[in-house]
């Protein structure tokens, strides 16, 4: 789906202004509270397989890689995400599953928002992402696995991913 720039520029001038900033303190309380991180994941993870088709879709990998690091972070397996960098994550997540939000999730193309926010937002901090995939690629090499066991969240449920933060936390 081809979104104008001026279309995205509106999306994240009115994104940082009316909800990032109403956002933080949330998004700290969840960072201090990792089973409130859990839940924010699951409900990510299951909006984000609920409606994988058209602008969710072309952002898969990237989703699953964000999934996959919030996954490790809760776990205490990966700590090394700047905390602005988590938050920035964080926030991404909150606003990707509110359904009411600058375009509601329920009309059609009502998940354009969310692409343009989540692909900003994870630009900005694109350094951590890949610091982390390079690390997660290090843990496949040292444990056998291929990129795509360790990534894939697509062949996961949300209960295999409970389960096994669960068995962390």
């Amino acid at each position: 789906m081809r979104i104008s720039n001026q279309t995205m520029d509106t999306i994240i001038t009115k994104f940082k202004a009316m909800f990032y900033k109403s956002t933080e303190s949330k998004a700290s309380e969840i960072i201090k509270d990792k089973k409130k991180a859990k839940k924010l994941l699951e409900e990510a993870i299951i909006k984000a397989k609920d409606n994988r088709s058209g602008p969710v879709d072309e952002m898969w990998t990237t989703l699953q890689l964000v999934f996959s690091l919030v996954k490790d972070w809760i776990k205490g397996d990966y700590k090394s995400i700047p905390k602005g960098s988590l938050m920035v994550i964080i926030v991404g997540l909150i606003y990707f599953i509110t359904p009411l939000d600058m375009i509601p999730d329920l009309i059609p193309g009502g998940f354009v928002d969310d692409v343009v926010i989540l692909g900003f937002l994870l630009k900005q901090i694109g350094s951590d992402i890949d610091n982390y995939k390079f690390w997660k690629d290090e843990q496949s090499d040292n444990n056998g696995k291929s990129e795509e066991d360790i990534v894939d969240i697509d062949n996961y449920t949300v209960s295999d991913i409970s389960d096994e933060i669960d068995d962390k936390i």
